[in-house]
């Protein structure tokens, strides 16, 4: 929802979110169209579970959906207010300086995936020990566990 309240002031972008989330819903629609069709027609080609999956799928984008639709009273151009579904709780976000931490820019970044820092001290187990020393390698190299 932050994303799409950003995109405001990039009409480029916002062109693209716009059509973005058109195609969704036609995608959707379409969707349930031939779902029912295939349900009224009493189709023997219906897998069940394939059924439940594109249902869940389904009910899944269209709560994205809905949720990107939603307003709240008293929001404006400087202020979004959402709310913490479950709790009696809101998030209220001051969009101008939120405007103020986000700049746009005119090409991509290479992006490289992170390790962390344990990840890189792992050392690999000869996979060719018997269970026994397997294990007793690993809790070697793992450490006392600690209650």
């Amino acid at each position: 929802m932050l994303f799409c309240a950003l995109m405001e002031n990039n009409a480029a972008i916002k062109q693209i979110r716009d059509m973005s989330f058109m195609e969704e819903l036609l995608k959707v629609r379409s969707m349930m169209g031939l779902m029912q069709s295939k349900v009224e027609k009493g189709d023997a080609s219906i897998d069940i579970i394939e059924y439940s999956m594109a249902t869940q799928m389904l009910e899944n984008k269209l709560s994205v959906l809905q949720a990107l639709n939603t307003t709240v009273e008293g929001d404006n151009d400087e202020r979004m207010t959402l709310n913490v579904q479950g709790t009696g709780k809101a998030i209220q976000i001051d969009l101008n300086k939120l405007k103020e931490a986000v700049s746009f820019v005119d090409n991509t970044v290479a992006e490289k995936k992170a390790l962390s820092a344990s990840a890189a001290n792992l050392e690999d187990i000869d996979e060719n020990l018997s269970e026994k020393d397997f294990i007793k390698k690993a809790g070697e190299l793992i450490g006392p566990i600690k209650k």
